[in-house]
């Protein structure tokens, strides 16, 4: 699914090709093709069956549902055991040719819950706390960026950095899993959570556990209070200070190695279709470091899609790539989109490659994308 705060398709999830991640929605290429997701179906009207009259079951014509007139030719459908009706009230009866899946099994399908069903347990005293599970790849990378990994005991199977987080990695731990019997069996004090769009904390405070929820910021003073919290659990506040400290240091040596900070615009590219993160967003707060801004509006899905056209009348200074990983596209491959050429981002080589941690992710490594697109600005001129 994507997520409209961070602008990004969940790719943890989603994109395989992604994303969107988050997206993509995101939901499209960092949803297009990894991560960092929903269907629903509705009829109203009769399932079509392959059977021809004269085969075993009752005629159906919906342009005489009562039978009460002959049947018109070519309306007929012979209705089997397996054909599905919507009731009257639109709803779909269920079926009774199947068991109904397990929802505490392996196979059941994520769990979605409009909002938490119990009241959060508080969290622990901070020195009780002894084991932490990490279900968040972002929470992951931030507790053993403050040294903090001998507190982990699992972490979830999108949870591929650093490499120190691998020995605890558990590829049947997820947040959205609808079992909790991997997450219980480490005996957690405490739980990470990211997003949690399937209340993931409430489920886990009718078991007794409790947990901190960080989900995507707004912006970079979001990130810099989830660490200080992640840091306050253990009760080592020093630790989140300074990994705070070091990650504004970094940024702003960034920001001011370039030659000048005017306004500059920029399209952020989610995947081939056009669709970028919306004004807003949280990349788009990140980019507004730089001296950055969107040639997409606000919009409250977190996500736009412009026509080609549109892109290439806007003439952005910068163009940044988030579907490099996900569908192969390169800087040289823009040159060859109608119109593209004549971008002034692609004329000035001002087209930056990102990969899909980058814009998936909000925790430590946020650094790196600041310096990839700086390079980006510094190019545009």
């Amino acid at each position: 699914m994507a997520d409209p705060r961070t602008g990004t398709r969940s790719r943890s999830r989603r994109r395989r090709c992604a994303p969107i991640a988050f997206g993509m929605a995101v939901a499209l290429a960092m949803t297009a093709c990894s991560g960092d997701d929903d269907q629903s179906s509705d009829s109203t009207s009769p399932v079509e069956s392959s059977s021809t009259p004269g085969d075993s079951g009752p005629l159906f014509d919906p342009i005489n549902p009562d039978n009460t007139d002959a049947p018109v030719p070519g309306t007929e459908v012979q209705l089997d055991d397996d054909v599905i009706i919507a009731t009257e009230d639109g709803a779909i009866p269920s079926s009774t040719t199947e068991p109904a899946p397990d929802p505490t099994g392996p196979d059941a399908p994520p769990v979605v819950s409009a909002a938490p069903s119990v009241a959060p347990v508080p969290l622990p005293d901070p020195a009780d706390v002894g084991r932490i599970v990490s279900v968040s790849p972002t929470h992951t990378e931030t507790l053993f960026a403050m040294g903090l990994g001998e507190f982990v005991v699992g972490v979830d199977n999108l949870s591929d950095f650093p490499e120190a987080a691998l020995s605890v990695r558990r590829d049947d731990l997820s947040a959205d899993s609808s079992d909790l019997a991997p997450l219980l069996a480490l005996d957690p004090d405490v739980v990470i959570i990211g997003d949690d769009p399937t209340d993931l904390a409430g489920r886990l405070a009718a078991n007794g556990i409790a947990s901190f929820v960080g989900p995507a910021p707004d912006s970079l003073d979001g990130v810099f209070d989830q660490i200080r919290s992640i840091a306050g659990l253990v009760g080592r506040p020093e630790l989140g200070d300074d990994l705070v400290g070091s990650m504004q240091a970094s940024i702003d040596a960034t920001i001011a190695s370039l030659p000048d900070t005017s306004q500059r615009s920029y399209f952020h590219e989610v995947d081939p279709s056009l669709v970028t993160i919306a004004a807003g967003t949280f990349l788009d707060s990140i980019y507004g470091e730089l001296g950055l801004v969107s040639i997409a509006p606000a919009d409250e899905s977190g996500f736009v899609q412009l026509s080609s056209e549109a892109v290439v009348d806007a003439d952005p200074d910068v163009l940044i790539l988030a579907d490099v990983e996900c569908c192969g596209v390169s800087a040289d491959a823009l040159a060859q989109r109608p119109g593209w050429s004549a971008v002034s981002a692609v004329s000035n080589g001002a087209v930056v490659e990102v990969q899909d941690y980058m814009v998936s992710r909000w925790g430590p490594r946020v650094v790196e994308l600041v310096d990839v697109v700086a390079a980006g600005v510094a190019s545009a001129g």
